[in-house]
């Protein structure tokens, strides 16, 4: 009976963590002056801007945002693109307004509509403003606004890329320009996670016991 009671007891106190988890702001800026390479995008992500986020908090994410204040004078140049601890990459646009034939930086052209530091975009898998490629279409500057990842011609892939794994590590947002004459800077980003604590082994083995007892009295 004590031990069924503290099975119990280790099952409520995990439970209110992984139903509802924890959200934190990790940030970047502003005043980053992250220059942007005028027409040097080709597909890599060596070709692109780089900005880097150490998260130092463990975590198993449940869902993930990115908001970006940048500056723009033809958005449509634009490929945005966030690198997970693990080398996992998200394309959150990729040259919105021109359906690009691929991901390598050629053709011609985009929305020209600008983007300012004031106007943050906000990146979110369950946004409903519509795909972030439509970013164009709602006034010159692109206002604040959140959108879902459009990826282009790039891989297939949304923010839930990164559902389920740890949080810690360095990201890496990464930004390339796909035609010459215009220019943007890098001013602010940050990750928006939801996140629950990592057990602790011996909750863990409380759980799995719990599981065995709760067989053993189905068998009886």
């Amino acid at each position: 009976m004590k031990l069924a009671l503290g099975i119990s007891a280790a099952a409520m106190l995990l439970a209110p963590s992984a139903l509802a988890g924890v959200t934190t702001i990790f940030s970047r800026g502003p005043g980053l002056n992250v220059q942007i390479p005028d027409d040097t995008y080709n597909g890599t992500l060596g070709s692109m801007a780089v900005d880097r986020l150490l998260i130092q908090q463990e975590g198993i994410i449940k869902d993930i945002n990115v908001q970006i204040g940048m500056s723009h004078t033809w958005a449509g140049d634009l490929t945005i693109k966030l690198v997970g601890p693990g080398g996992q990459v998200v394309t959150l646009v990729s040259r919105p307004g021109f359906a690009e034939p691929a991901d390598d930086g050629t053709g011609c052209c985009g929305t020209s509509n600008d983007l300012i530091f004031a106007n943050r975009i906000t990146y979110d898998d369950e946004s409903t403003g519509g795909p972030s490629e439509n970013m164009g279409n709602f006034g010159n500057p692109i206002p604040a606004r959140s959108f879902q990842p459009s990826h282009g011609a790039a891989a297939p892939g949304d923010l839930s890329t990164y559902d389920g794994l740890n949080m810690a590590g360095l990201w890496e947002l990464r930004i390339g320009d796909s035609a010459g004459g215009d220019l943007g800077v890098l001013d602010y980003w940050h990750l928006e996670i939801t996140w629950n604590e990592i057990p602790a082994p011996g909750a863990l083995a409380l759980l799995g016991a719990a599981g065995l007892v709760a067989r053993r009295r189905r068998r009886a």
